[in-house]
């Protein structure tokens, strides 16, 4: 039963840590105004530093891309383990 709630978990954390990195990305698209990490985040504007704006943008989406693969990992776990457990008669 563990295999199960494995999936679900790994789904649930790639759900969780997608908002956290997306979410902020998405207001940095709509504003115009990233900011850096860090103990002192300092906001970057996209009319004063496009190219540095544009690279921290372009980073931040690229590290999106492997907690969508966790998600779908965890979907497919979990719906393997559902197949397993309840369709297949042992």
């Amino acid at each position: 039963m563990w295999e199960l709630f494995a999936g679900v978990g790994a789904f649930l954390a790639g759900i969780f840590l997608l908002l956290k990195e997306g979410l902020p990305l998405a207001r940095a698209r709509a504003s115009g105004v990233i900011h850096t990490r860090g103990a002192r985040p300092a906001p970057i504007r996209r009319d004063e530093d496009p190219v540095r704006y544009a690279s921290l943008w372009r980073q931040r989406a690229r590290a999106l891309a492997p907690l969508v693969l966790l998600i779908l990992g965890g979907a497919a776990w979990t719906a393997m383990q559902v197949y397993v457990r309840f369709f297949i008669d042992y």
